[in-house]
């Protein structure tokens, strides 16, 4: 059974539902694969729809708990956009570096290849939002059947791992893990697989290869960037808006050509008395 793959944050011919930043959010559970073009995100596009990324904080995570489906998250290097996220790295800036080795799974291979280099590395993780939400002393944790057993939850890395030239993380994937006293798994998350953004092609284009891979299809052109970002309804206004002002202009114009003989035909009257 093919897996059912969502986008949010651009839009995919071949993915089963493209979501935008603006755009309500639906319930992401209702898909296999999640990825996140975090590329797309910026601090204008945060504030606006703060509390859309609220809902999708929590739609990932119980996305993330079915142990079942997974996320995508294509990485953005502001760590003020990675924050609404249920758990995500802390980035630290460097100078560009050359990607180094990496260890991925065989759908993300015609990614990597599209990733020179990175002006970051990956310092440590925030998981707050997890730890809030499974600890059995939270004020706000969720009752699963073995909560009462949740001892401490811990992320962990799960063995594919992308680095930079300086043996730095980059990108990776990681699973968050609830233990009992004993230490003993009770519970993990599906894969939160963090990449490194693209650089020799769009993120759009860079998603297509990932989606391309996991369904076997033919790859199809994704509408071009700057047309994902256009509100199509509200161009057709403005183009109503600008044929009526052209018409006006047209009017007005000539009416300023009337007016304008009209003065000539009283300058020479004038003129012709004075005379």
């Amino acid at each position: 059974m093919e897996k059912i793959i969502w986008v949010l944050g651009s839009i995919h011919e071949n993915a089963d539902k493209s979501i935008m930043w603006h755009q309500p959010f639906p319930n992401f559970s209702n898909c296999d694969l999640l990825i996140v073009n975090l590329q797309t995100l910026d601090r204008t596009l945060h504030e606006r729809y703060e509390e859309n990324l609220d809902k999708g904080r929590r739609y990932i995570f119980d996305l993330l708990m079915t142990r079942e489906k997974d996320a995508i998250f294509i990485l953005n290097s502001d760590n003020y956009l990675l924050r609404w996220l249920p758990a995500y790295p802390i980035l630290k800036k460097i100078d560009q570096v050359n990607v180094g080795d990496y260890n991925v799974q065989p759908f993300l291979q015609d990614y990597i290849k599209n990733v020179e280099d990175a002006n970051y590395y990956i310092h440590t993780f925030d998981y707050d939002y997890l730890k809030y939400k499974t600890y059995p002393e939270s004020d706000n944790h969720e009752n699963y059947n073995f909560t009462p057993q949740i001892f401490q939850g811990i992320l962990e890395i799960t063995g594919n791992i992308i680095k930079n030239q300086a043996k730095q993380s980059i990108g990776g994937c990681w699973v968050y893990r609830l233990l009992d006293r004993n230490e003993m798994i009770l519970h993990q998350t599906g894969d939160m697989i963090f990449l490194p953004p693209p650089t020799d092609i769009l993120s759009e284009d860079a998603i297509d290869l990932i989606i391309n891979n996991l369904l076997g299809k033919e790859l199809k052109e994704t509408p071009p960037k700057w047309e994902q970002r256009i509100d199509l309804p509200s161009l057709k206004e403005l183009e109503h808006a600008i044929t009526n002002l052209t018409e006006e202009k047209k009017n007005i114009s000539s009416k300023i050509e009337y007016l304008e003989e009209q003065k000539s035909k009283k300058n020479y009257i004038s003129e012709t008395f004075m005379d």
